[in-house]
């Protein structure tokens, strides 16, 4: 088994439950979440500082999380490791992943109608196919070799974020912010550049890139 497999497999087991729960309940005390990150990780509840998904972690290790299909709109999962995690099919309005480790995160489907904040993200391989932003920010965030395929991005900011080697087959930016955008050369001459709009624009062509792992 490899050992994505593993990081995926460990939230089947009631430990791993438990701590979903605590992950999707807004009024979960410090308290209550150290425990069931104690019960996860078999560390002491002194040792967990505070909870991540209240803001204040510090890439705690949640990897591979399983969430598709949930309403997180106003939820705050800042600064988590929450690499290989699944998020599709969610709903993200108000939802803050600000400083969050995002490697191979999946979101396919999903929407947020209004702010969400993916500001300052590492997010080499993050897969937006299929979904749909309005008014959300993405800026100074590492988006290379994202897909975008069909997504829709709607009044979003991109200003600093690089997505070099990104797949934006489909996608739909309208009026979105892109201020020292980083963009392949390969872009500028895709059917979807053309069909965009941007403001503020200041574009950065850089070569184009093989994606890697």
């Amino acid at each position: 088994m490899s050992e994505i497999d593993q990081i995926k497999d460990r939230w089947i087991v009631p430990a791993g439950q438990r701590l979903v729960a605590a992950v999707l309940q807004p009024k979960v005390t410090p308290e209550e979440y150290r425990q069931a990150c104690a019960d996860f990780f078999g560390t002491s509840s002194s040792s967990i500082k505070s909870p991540v998904f209240r803001g204040m972690g510090d890439f705690e290790d949640l990897r591979g999380i399983n969430l598709s299909g949930r309403d997180l709109r106003g939820l705050v999962f800042a600064k988590g490791d929450i690499s290989h995690g699944n998020f599709d099919n969610c709903l993200l309005d108000d939802t803050n992943f600000f400083g969050a480790k995002l490697y191979h995160t999946s979101f396919k489907n999903t929407k947020a109608l209004q702010r969400a904040q993916f500001v300052a993200t590492y997010a080499q391989h993050i897969d937006f196919e299929n979904s749909h932003f309005f008014d959300s920010l993405f800026f100074n965030s590492d988006l290379r070799y994202a897909n975008f395929k069909n997504a829709v991005l709607d009044h979003c900011d991109f200003s600093t974020a690089n997505l070099q080697g990104a797949n934006l087959e489909g996608a739909r930016f309208i009026e979105c912010e892109a201020q020292r955008l980083f963009l392949s050369e390969r872009h500028q001459h895709e059917p979807w550049f053309k069909e965009s709009t941007f403001v503020k624009t200041d574009i950065v062509w850089l070569p184009d890139e093989t994606a890697q792992a």
